[in-house]
């Protein structure tokens, strides 16, 4: 039976949704940079996520950029989030509250915990090939490994997307030039390069 539900944002148009792990909650991404999270017990906006405006060089406060992409953490306790500006950011669901956030050299196209671990993001620049990310002080980054010309402007194409399986023993990623990698998450020396025969998906699910 479909249901409709109605609800206005308050900071712009949607721009992307993930549920949590029960399918209570719905994450929705905005234009003007905020996360509203939709309750279906109750109908209504349970919390809204609002980023702090950043000041540029002159003390002015920035736009706050659009929301790219959101993931829940298996627990549901947190949401990763990447935005237009190059930004990934961890929330704490609970307190409403920024608890991390990394800029990247290149917008990214999404992001989502390590079904497992929580303090490690797989992250899919626009620009690169997918690597992974430490949510921590550190901010390791590490690239998957690449077939050879899989990515980049030199093969034509662009990273489209990347996935963890919700086992989280395999990572695998396509790219805009019709080619796809599966890694082994414990090997990442490890890869296996096969070309994509079909219409190219821009998103990857289980």
């Amino acid at each position: 039976m479909l249901e409709i539900i109605e609800e206005s944002l308050q900071h712009g148009k949607a721009t992307c949704v993930a549920f949590n792990r029960r399918g209570t909650l719905l994450a929705a991404g905005t234009s003007g940079g905020s996360i509203a999270i939709f309750d279906f017990c109750t109908r209504s906006v349970a919390r809204e996520l609002v980023p702090e405006a950043l000041a540029d060089e002159d003390g002015d406060d920035q736009e706050v950029p659009a929301v790219f992409s959101v993931a829940w953490s298996s627990d549901g306790r947190k949401i990763l989030s990447t935005a237009a500006d190059g930004s990934v950011v961890v929330w704490d669901v609970a307190e409403s509250d920024m608890s991390f956030r990394a800029a990247l050299d290149s917008q990214p196209h999404s992001a989502q915990f390590r079904p497992r671990d929580d303090n490690l993001a797989l992250v899919c620049p626009s620009d690169d090939g997918p690597m992974t990310l430490e949510l921590g002080r550190g901010r390791k980054r590490t690239p998957l490994p690449q077939m050879p010309g899989f990515y980049g402007s030199s093969y034509g194409g662009e990273n489209r997307a990347c996935r963890v399986p919700s086992g989280g023993a395999c990572l695998w990623s396509n790219s805009g030039a019709g080619a796809g990698v599966l890694s082994p998450s414990h090997l990442y020396p490890l890869a296996l390069g096969f070309p994509l025969t079909m219409t190219l998906p821009r998103k990857l699910s289980n």
